[in-house]
């Protein structure tokens, strides 16, 4: 038989588990945030280790918030969120696996002076990327 925690230990816990969320919800934004911002390469990668930092937060959140029997309206957005975290962190992190192809488009685009030059840029960037998943 379970006994009853302390109403001051249940108050501890919901503001623990809100902490997480919070910290949760700051790393997401900030790594969205990062996302967003047109930042010169190998950068745009932060943003993918800020969301996947915030996918390891909400996790925890997410448990913390269930064991201390708080934010039940709260516990679906959260699991919205942790999916956004979890799309934004490996669509990012995926350049990480074409580092060599990003790194050229990067290199490509920064001497690019005109809008033509950037368009045969990102058609390098996906013909390389084709070539490398063998569709091209």
């Amino acid at each position: 038989m379970a006994t009853a925690r302390p109403p001051e230990q249940t108050d501890a816990d919901r503001a623990r588990a809100m902490g997480w969320v919070r910290a949760f919800g700051a790393t997401l934004l900030l790594g969205v945030g990062l996302g967003v911002v047109a930042l010169p390469w190998p950068y745009p990668l932060l943003s993918g280790v800020l969301c996947l930092a915030a996918l390891v937060l909400g996790v925890v959140a997410l448990a913390r918030l269930r064991r201390a029997r708080a934010g039940r309206a709260l516990r679906p957005a959260l699991v919205a969120a942790l999916v956004l975290a979890g799309v934004l962190s490996a669509t990012s992190l995926t350049q990480a696996v074409f580092w060599d192809e990003y790194d050229r488009y990067a290199r490509c685009v920064r001497s690019a002076l005109t809008g033509q030059a950037q368009d045969r840029c990102r058609a390098q960037l996906e013909n390389a990327l084709g070539e490398r998943l063998g569709m091209g």
